[in-house]
């Protein structure tokens, strides 16, 4: 994985995804939040930010520049403090498979963090834009949205409780 964003745009996704993060865990992988550099047929390269507590899962998606697509889950505290002391810079990243180190570099801070293959991280249920799925709560409404603009995330939710949501939050 080889990719770069603004600090602005990674620091708001972590805030949103790590809302899910677990913070006591006998699992190590929920403490981590996955980062996942894609690039679509159709559309702009993102960089995919994904949390879960197994009750809660949470994705947020921002516009990035992906040279190498990849994924590598890190850990969530460690990862949002480091990103929120950095300036308001472009980050790039760069992962080394062999060792699952994250390579960070902003401006003249550069970082290491080790983390752990994308393939530990549980497995993320896929929401399709305008499914919709019945709810036992009436104030509950499953619907999807997104953004093509790449200055509003794409954030989504899913709940084990039945109840399905996706948020448009905007950045």
């Amino acid at each position: 994985m080889h990719a770069s964003t603004t600090q602005e745009y990674l620091a708001r996704a972590l805030m949103i995804t790590s809302r899910a993060v677990a913070s006591r865990t006998s699992l190590p992988a929920l403490t981590h939040v996955l980062l996942q550099a894609v690039v679509p047929t159709e559309g702009e390269p993102r960089l995919k930010l994904m949390a879960t507590n197994l009750d809660l899962m949470m994705t947020c998606s921002i516009a990035a520049q992906v040279e190498q697509p990849g994924a590598i889950a890190v850990p969530a505290r460690l990862f949002t403090d480091f990103v929120n002391a950095l300036p308001s810079e472009r980050i790039e990243m760069q992962l080394n498979e062999e060792k699952q180190t994250l390579h960070l570099k902003c401006g003249p801070q550069t970082a290491k963090v080790k983390g752990i293959p994308a393939q530990e991280f549980p497995v993320m249920p896929v929401i399709q834009d305008g499914v919709k799925a019945p709810c036992k709560r009436k104030d509950c409404v499953s619907s999807s949205t997104g953004s093509p603009s790449p200055r509003r995330p794409k954030t989504r939710v899913r709940s084990s409780r039945g109840c399905s949501r996706a948020l448009k939050i905007s950045a």
